[in-house]
């Protein structure tokens, strides 16, 4: 992480009138700061594999050496970081296979959240409030803004199911799969795209049946990450339509170059061109 981060961090803390870390109760001080290693680990400042040094962090973000142990252990259950052999930390590194069990989980809920959620007004009123935020960031030009306004446009899926225990395994993978979506440069994406993306869900959940819906969320989802999923895991989710002809299989070698590893090593039967549809 640049000292330009650290140097950026520390004036918006001036900014909102933050008051220093030795000024706050360390409980505040550890959530903060798992917070911010969150977002530094979303944002790309901290890299895939990159080693989460004590030393690295206290420079960045001002912290104690017993803080930055606290955060560190409370950023696990996350999935953004891992605890090597050494007792040291880094940033997780995801794999193809790690996209694949992403994408089927991410999906199952959604579907599950949805088939229940459909015929509620919270359903639409969750999505309507997450597109204005998309246009509302795409006219600032606000680029990070729009991406979690893609995130909270999935989230009021789930969230219109009312189902709690459903809600809290959606978001043990939440962070998981954004960071997934750094690895494949979806930031590269124009926020105006996304907006239309998610448009054709939003009209489908207003003006469609419920089996239309969940056909386009397949789609959609399937697509973010680009998985494509084997004949077999079809059957048991009837909603991976043939709607995605677009999403042919990469070759062993083409997936080895963008994910570092063949797709056969795995076990994952195929994998899908980044063809991203949205979050």
């Amino acid at each position: 992480m640049s000292d330009n981060f650290s140097a950026k961090r520390r004036r918006a803390q001036r900014a909102r009138g933050a008051p220093p870390a030795a000024s706050r109760r360390k409980g505040e001080v550890v959530v903060e700061l798992t917070e911010h290693l969150k977002r530094a680990i979303l944002s790309g400042d901290f890299g895939a594999g990159e080693v989460l040094t004590e030393a690295k962090i206290m420079k960045a973000f001002g912290c104690s050496r017993t803080s930055c142990r606290e955060a560190l252990g409370l950023l696990l259950p996350s999935g953004l970081a891992v605890k090597m052999p050494n007792q040291s930390y880094r940033v997780a590194s995801l794999d193809e296979r790690d996209l694949y069990e992403l994408t089927s989980m991410r999906l199952t809920m959604e579907l599950l959240a949805a088939s229940i959620a459909f015929d509620r007004p919270t359903f639409l009123s969750g999505m309507a409030d997450a597109m204005e935020e998309m246009r509302q960031a795409n006219e600032r030009g606000d680029v990070v803004s729009g991406y979690q306004a893609d995130r909270n446009f999935h989230k009021a899926i789930v969230r219109a199911a009312e189902h709690r225990r459903l809600e809290h395994a959606y978001a043990l993978i939440s962070d998981q799969v954004q960071l997934a979506f750094l690895k494949i440069g979806y930031r590269r994406r124009a926020i105006s795209q996304i907006i239309e993306d998610h448009k054709s869900l939003f009209e489908c959940a207003s003006n469609g049946t419920i089996d239309a819906f969940l056909g386009e969320l397949t789609a959609h989802v399937q697509g973010g990450l680009g998985v494509a999923f084997s004949a077999g895991e079809r059957r048991l989710m009837p909603y991976f339509t043939a709607r995605s002809p677009a999403l042919s299989p990469l070759r062993p070698d083409v997936a080895k170059t963008l994910f570092g590893s063949l797709a056969s090593e795995s076990g994952v039967d195929e994998l899908a061109p980044t063809s991203l549809l949205g979050w």
